[in-house]
């Protein structure tokens, strides 16, 4: 590795090796499963995060199309969209915690699970790789999670073009004084 440093112009570059700790039993083979292991969740829990977000501008920009418009079929399919968006954001987080108790009121979802899953490893078990446990619970909660990513892309790769198609056939005017 190297670390790059620079201060008031100056930059110093210093090469330095990661070594086991001595006193450690692990093995690289050890800590690089458990690297890999933490890898993976993070990159499913980054993919969860990344389509709820996208969910959220979906659903706030066919809320502020829908106040412009009084065409019942389009404002009905807007409805059903944003239901089935509102749907898999619940099943990836938990939307109602908004203060720290209310994890005890409201059940975590998959990505509160999956990211706990990751942190119990790595505090539990130092350097050595996952349990078998460990790994059977991600993969579990990996596939549930890639059930609701397949509903999320169905939706964004036929219905939102299906409803761009039907704004674009009734040809719905978006610009105005709408009451």
């Amino acid at each position: 590795y190297q670390l790059h440093l620079s201060v008031n112009g100056e930059s110093q570059i210093q090469e330095f090796e990661v070594l086991i700790n001595p006193n450690s039993e692990s093995t690289k083979t050890d800590i690089k499963e458990q690297f890999d292991f933490v890898q993976s969740i993070n990159t499913k829990v980054t993919a969860a995060h990344t389509t709820i977000k996208q969910i959220r501008k979906l659903k706030e920009q066919m809320k502020g199309f829908k106040s412009s418009t009084k065409d019942t079929i389009i404002t009905a399919e807007i409805d059903s969209i944003t239901s089935d968006l509102t749907k898999i954001e619940k099943s990836l987080y938990q939307t109602q915690n908004k203060s720290r108790q209310d994890p005890l009121n409201f059940p975590i979802r998959l990505t509160n699970k999956l990211a706990h899953l990751n942190s119990l490893t790595q505090m539990s078990n130092g350097d050595f790789p996952p349990t078998a446990a460990a790994l059977k619970v991600r993969d579990e909660l990996n596939g549930l999670i890639d059930d609701q990513l397949a509903m999320y892309n169905t939706i964004l790769e036929s219905r939102i073009p299906e409803l761009n198609e039907m704004i674009r056939e009734k040809e719905v005017d978006v610009i105005g004084v709408f009451e």
